[in-house]
C-alpha cells in the first residue's frame, strides 16, 4: 500500500508506504517505509527516505532435513583433520530484516541530471553459516546449523551525471562508493566489493535507426577478509591478496530494421584484461600447492565478441 501527499502548493511531497509477506515457515512480516521530496526551484530538490526490508530464509537454509556437506573446510579452527563437518537447514531461523535509510540531491533541467546520495542500510538477523556443532553423528563428525548473526552494516555513497555533449551524443556516468560492508559479529565484509565502482557510457545515435555505445567501467580495489572463522581460512593462512584497481572496455553497435526486428553486435573487454582466482590455482607461474584467495575469488576471462537478433511479434 502506498500513497502520495503533495504539501505546500506541491513544492513537498510524502511518500508512506506499507507492505506484508507472509511466509509459512517464517510467519508474517510489516514492512513500512517514508520517503519524500522537497523541491528547491531552479531544477533542484532534495530527497530521502527510511524504510525497513524482509528477506525470508530460502528452503535449504530453513529445512532441517537437508545438509551440505563441507568436506572438512567449514569446520571451526581447530576441529581435528579427521572430522568431518556438516551444514545443516535451521527451523528456526528468522528472517533477515534491515532499515535503509537514504538522503541526497538531485538536480534536473532539459540539459543536465545530476544526483548524490548517501546510504545506509543496518541488518539484523542476517543468515549465516553457524560456527558451533549442534550434535554429532552416528559416525562422530559434526554438525552445524545455518544461524543468524547480530548486525550487520552496509554504508556508501552513490550518484550519477548524464551530459548530452550534442543532438547526437550523450553522456552517462553513475558511481558508488562503499564506504563500509560488514559482520559487526566477525569483522568480515558482508562480501568482497570494490571500494568504488564508476560506470561510464558514451551513446551515439545519429539516425533513428543507428546507434552505438563506448562503455567503461573501473573498479576500486578490493580487499580481503581479515578474520579466521573456519578450517579453510586457516589452513589457507587468510592471505591478504588484494586485487588492484582496474577498467574494463567495451563497444557495441545496433540497427533497427523496423518496429519488429533490430540487431546488435559488440565487444566486451575491448582490450582483453584478465584476472585469475587464486584460491587452490595451478596454472602459468604458479606453483603446484594450495594458498588463500584473499580477494582474488573471481576470474575476469577476457575479451568476448556477441551477436544478437531481436524479433517481436
Amino acid at each position: 500500500v502506498e500513497d502520495h501527499y503533495r504539501l505546500s502548493n506541491g513544492s513537498t511531497q510524502l511518500i508512506p508506504a506499507l507492505r506484508f509477506d507472509h511466509n509459512s515457515v517464517s510467519g508474517n512480516n510489516w514492512s513500512p517505509a517514508l520517503n519524500f521530496v522537497q523541491m528547491l526551484g531552479g531544477g533542484w530538490a532534495i530527497k530521502g527516505g527510511i524504510a525497513r526490508a524482509y528477506k525470508s530464509p530460502n528452503l535449504y537454509q530453513s529445512n532441517p532435513n537437508y545438509i551440505l556437506y563441507t568436506r572438512g573446510q567449514g569446520c571451526a579452527v581447530g576441529t581435528p583433520s579427521s572430522i568431518r563437518c556438516y551444514l545443516m537447514g535451521n527451523g528456526s531461523l528468522k528472517p533477515e530484516t534491515s532499515v535503509n535509510k537514504e538522503i541526497g540531491f538531485e538536480f534536473a533541467n532539459d540539459n543536465v541530471q545530476a544526483s548524490m546520495a548517501y546510504f545506509r542500510n543496518d541488518y539484523r538477523n542476517k543468515i549465516v553459516a553457524g560456527d558451533k556443532a549442534v550434535m554429532l553423528s552416528q559416525l562422530g563428525n559434526y554438525m552445524y546449523q545455518w544461524t543468524n548473526a547480530r548486525r550487520a552494516l552496509v554504508e556508501g555513497v552513490e550518484g550519477n551525471l548524464t551530459l548530452p555533449l550534442h543532438r547526437t551524443l550523450k553522456w552517462t556516468t553513475n558511481f558508488t562508493y562503499m564506504h563500509k560492508s560488514i559482520n559487526k559479529d566477525t569483522g568480515n565484509p558482508l562480501s568482497v566489493t570494490p571500494k568504488f565502482t564508476i560506470n561510464s557510457s558514451l551513446n551515439w545515435q545519429p539516425t533513428e535507426k543507428l546507434d552505438a555505445a563506448l562503455n567503461v567501467t573501473y573498479y576500486g580495489k578490493q580487499e580481503s577478509r581479515g578474520v579466521i572463522e573456519n578450517n579453510k581460512d586457516y589452513n589457507e593462512k587468510l592471505t591478504k591478496h588484494t586485487v588492484s584497481p582496474y577498467g574494463l572496455v567495451g563497444i557495441s553497435a545496433g540497427y533497427r530494421f523496423n518496429k519488429n526486428l533490430n540487431v546488435r553486435l559488440g565487444i566486451n573487454n575491448l582490450f582483453d584484461k584478465r584476472l585469475y582466482r587464486m584460491g587452490n590455482a595451478i596454472g602459468v607461474n604458479r606453483p603446484r600447492t594450495i594458498y588463500g584467495a584473499g580477494a582474488a575469488t573471481y576470474n575476469e576471462p577476457g575479451r568476448s565478441f556477441y551477436v544478437g537478433l531481436s524479433a517481436r511479434f
